[in-house]
């Protein structure tokens, strides 16, 4: 197995073994949430990556216009699916959490009004 590969397997079943610890939430929520940082880590992985203002947002399946987005201090290889942020059309942080914010990393979520919001994913 060439060293590519076997970085690649190392670094997805290190985000996989992190996601198998479900907390106390929706199961869909759970799995928008491992379903993203698995993209924060496969961009990292391929070098897909700034070192500070990029980030990937994720709507939450439901309802309620609900978004995920990773904190502002993380590399997208420690991006965890514990470690997002979730948030709603009015900039509200919906889980508390340890890391600061990027304000702006609001601005593309919600751009798009919400009747108009068939996607699910921004990059």
């Amino acid at each position: 197995m060439n060293a590519h590969i076997a970085s690649q397997n190392t670094l997805l079943e290190s985000a996989a073994a992190k996601a198998t610890t479900a907390p106390a939430m929706d199961p869909v929520e759970w799995q928008a949430r491992v379903d993203l940082a698995a993209c924060y880590r496969l961009h990292a992985l391929y070098g897909w990556t700034d070192p500070i203002y990029t980030h990937i947002s994720a709507r939450v399946p439901g309802p309620d216009a609900h978004f995920l987005i990773n904190p502002f201090c993380l590399m997208f290889d420690e991006i965890t699916a514990s470690n997002l942020f979730k948030i709603d059309l009015d900039c509200n942080v919906l889980t508390p959490h340890e890391h600061p914010i990027h304000p702006p990393g609001f601005v593309r979520p919600r751009a798009v009004p919400p009747p108009r919001q068939p996607h699910r994913r921004s990059i």
